[in-house]
């Protein structure tokens, strides 16, 4: 107890930060906050692990007919290796987790009380309605724990967790995959598996995208369950599902959903939300020293719950990696000046030697942008941001509006565009603002000092798709980590930029190590400029095919989708994959679906056409490469072609087969809009993109 004492006095950082929220947190957040959490979590691990049999094959008895000695040095080698195994497993310790239900119900109950329940997801864990995957949180996130509840489900036998590793200064990714079916219960324990990495990175960072809304949360936005919502409705049977499996004594009557849901500790009732006549709010259970970044939010009362709190305190953590990287980096003592000039509003253009600029401009122009000087260049930088974000969360409220329609059987007629079906979703004022358009220049300031001499600040990024760098809010708090506090000292929080500026562009002109850097980033862009594809423009030489032609063709490319996105019944592997399922082995049946359930079938549209258009190898691009083979230019303008024709209401459906395609059609996204057309995410336009069904595209 004293030791809790002690931890809940620490001093908490306040940081204001240009136009940026103000996060009040714990002085040592890149430390351990919560070590007795961590202790005990990986008590529990570590037990499974010990009780693992620590062999790689098991030998058979020596009546097995599948075993057969020829020689009498064989048959002393059996009997050495069975003697051996015979003694690991006498030896072998033992332990009370041998399934997930049970290793649930053994953590701390912090974590059990602060949960999420997720529907569709893009995990390795998915989810449902009926039967979500679960989210725990430690307080202050240093332990994220998940699993889901139905056989059916991938991960079904899985534990995920993360756990913060104080020394490294990241989170370790860990996997318990319990066998429940093996008469032995064993558990295979895996550190930072490759499966994770595939994800998250190497090093591993969190993935959550940015608030107010998780597309196939329950609640799906801010953490509140509505009056008269689907949300509300499927949360209160969520809670008394689990109130009904706590009371029942004999565990043998639960169902495996039962008993593990049983383990979690809501903090409200079911009784509780059926009562709610007004917006409810999910608490969080803080901790003694829990810390939030609600300051500058539409509501500074509101925003507390689980949802918020696991993106908040994760980016935190991901700053405090970022943070150790920067620090780590052979120049950083001379870099550090220019960084913390970006970070505070500084000119970049009196901090950057003028070779450096011109390198900038190199760098940006190999990958589409087009400015002809650096503040041109800013300016492009600046928008494009915003247009990826605005990308990003169109896709979002798509993806959330397809999930409705999946789990609420919605007609075409419930809505026709997103204000009517947030409307119907019973979300009012500005509970959907966008609270990342804070810091926006510094942003720009500190990429252009940093991606040309190679750092990924995309990668700072939690969302699944990272190039929007959606941490904009937070994003002053990087400068309180500790790779600033020399410079700090030397030129105060609030610095006069002219005296930094100033040494900024000396430390950055001597240092030849970050010259020649520079130098080399920037002539190897110059000789392998983006190869990306840029549709504008190149659609007019295909308006005069016949559309049967441009149909035959684009089939011929479809069924290259459907050996991954099919329906089972048809020879697909959706279902087995975790993909959404896109019947396009008869482009007849696609258009007279396209017709029936035109405002539902947009959407899809325009996420393909959005996924088909990305750079190749870019986040969310089809199809993915690798492992798949890449379409060609030719192949993926024909089919963004004729996703064009029959978004357009023309197609089979208004008997245009063989006729020539009329010239003009759009490639705008939106509900039913027109638009420019689309172009490669460096270009910064074709934000107006929607995505397909929960689980990705």
């Amino acid at each position: 107890m004293k030791k809790k004492l002690v931890l809940s006095l620490a001093v908490l950082s306040v940081n204001t930060f240009a136009d940026g929220p103000m996060c009040t947190y714990p002085k040592n957040i890149c430390e351990e906050t919560e070590p007795q959490i961590i202790s005990d979590v990986m008590a529990m691990v570590n037990e499974v692990k010990q009780a693992e049999p620590d062999i790689q094959q098991e030998i058979p008895s020596p009546g097995d007919l599948i075993y057969e000695v020829s020689t009498l040095d064989e048959q002393k080698e059996f009997d050495r290796q069975r003697a051996e195994q015979d003694e690991k497993l006498k030896n072998k310790k033992t332990t009370k987790f041998t399934s997930v239900d049970k290793f649930v119900a053994g953590l701390p109950e912090s974590m059990r009380q602060n949960f999420l329940l997720m529907g569709p997801s893009r995990s390795n864990q998915d989810g449902s309605v009926p039967n979500p995957k679960v989210i725990m949180k430690s307080p202050n996130a240093e332990v994220v724990a998940s699993f889901n509840s139905h056989g059916d489900q991938h991960g079904f036998e899985e534990v995920e967790m993360m756990v913060w590793n104080k020394t490294e200064k990241k989170y370790d990714m860990i996997s318990i995959a319990f066998e429940e079916d093996s008469p032995k219960k064993e558990a295979r324990v895996k550190v930072n598996p490759q499966g994770c990495k595939e994800c998250h990175g190497d090093p591993v960072r969190p993935q959550w995208d940015h608030p107010p809304m998780w597309t196939g949360q329950i609640p799906f936005a801010a953490d509140t369950i509505m009056p008269n919502s689907y949300d509300k409705k499927n949360y209160i049977k969520t809670l008394e599902q689990i109130e009904a499996a706590k009371k029942e004594t004999d565990l043998s009557k639960l169902s495996v959903f039962e008993k593990r849901m049983r383990a979690l500790e809501p903090r409200l009732s079911s009784t509780q939300v059926k009562d709610a006549t007004d917006n409810l709010e999910i608490p969080h259970v803080d901790g003694t020293e829990s810390f939030n970044c609600n300051k500058g939010r539409a509501d500074d009362s509101k925003h507390n719950g689980p949802g918020f709190k696991l993106y908040d305190q994760m980016q935190m953590k991901t700053f405090c990696q970022i943070n150790n990287e920067l620090k780590n980096m052979p120049d950083w003592d001379n870099l550090k000046y220019a960084a913390y000039g970006a970070m505070k509003g500084c000119k970049m253009q009196e901090i950057l030697p003028t070779q450096m600029q011109q390198n900038v401009k190199n760098f940006y122009q190999s990958q589409g942008f087009k400015s002809p000087t650096y503040n041109d260049l800013t300016n492009e930088l600046t928008n494009q941001r915003r247009n990826l974000r605005q990308r990003v969360r169109d896709q979002r409220e798509s993806r959330q509006m397809w999930f409705n329609a999946e789990n609420q059987k919605v007609t075409k007629d419930s809505f026709n565009s997103r204000s009517q079906f947030f409307q119907w979703a019973n979300i009012g004022g500005n509970i959907l603002s966008n609270f990342d358009d804070n810091n926006v220049d510094q942003v720009t300031s500190l990429r252009t000092l940093l991606e040309p001499l190679g750092v990924n600040m995309k990668g700072w990024s939690m969302s699944l798709d990272p190039n929007p760098m959606t941490f904009g809010d937070t994003f002053a708090e990087l400068v309180n980590m500790g790779a600033f506090d020399d410079v700090i000292k030397e030129f105060g929080e609030t610095p006069n930029c002219a005296v930094l500026e100033k040494k900024a562009n000396k430390k950055l002109k001597t240092d030849k190590q970050i010259k020649e850097t520079s130098d080399r980033i920037a002539s190897q862009c110059l000789q392998n400029p983006s190869v990306d594809l840029t549709l504008d423009g190149q659609l007019d030489q295909l308006s005069q095919i016949p559309f049967a032609d441009l149909k035959q063709q684009a089939q011929a490319i479809f069924n290259k989708c459907t050996q991954c996105h099919g329906p089972e019944d048809k020879g697909g592997f959706s279902k087995e994959l975790g993909l959404p399922v896109l019947d396009l082995f008869n482009l007849d049946d696609f258009e007279k679906d396209m017709a029936d359930n035109r405002e539902q079938t947009l959407a899809l549209v325009e996420s393909m056409k959005d996924r088909i258009a990305r750079p190749l190898g870019s986040v969310g691009s089809m199809p993915p490469t690798p492992p798949m083979k890449p379409l060609t230019d030719d192949e993926r303008k024909i089919v963004i072609q004729y996703l064009n024709v029959i978004k357009n209401g023309q197609g089979q459906s208004n008997n245009l087969n063989g006729q020539p395609i009329q010239p003009g059609t759009g490639m705008g996204g939106g509900f039913g809009g027109g638009g420019s057309p689309a172009k490669p995410e460096g270009s910064g336009a074709g934000t107006n993109t929607l995505s397909p069904p929960p689980g990705g595209f």
